[in-house]
């Protein structure tokens, strides 16, 4: 992993525009035609996906 390619604003752009998205079809739609590590934005995509359904709700489940 390039850190230099994933603190880009390209890469960090990528993601913040698609974070709603499916990181699979993502891989098939943008393959070859960005300047950035595509799977590592895909993963990066995925992680933040996954956090927020962890986190959704917490509040809730608080006792207090």
């Amino acid at each position: 992993m390039n850190f230099g390619e994933v603190n880009s604003a390209e890469f960090r752009q990528f993601v913040q525009d698609h974070l709603s998205e499916d990181p699979a079809l993502l891989l098939f739609r943008y393959q070859g035609k960005v300047d950035f590590d595509l799977k590592e934005a895909v993963q990066q995509i995925s992680a933040r996906q996954k956090a927020a359904k962890k986190t959704s709700g917490v509040g809730r489940r608080l006792p207090y």
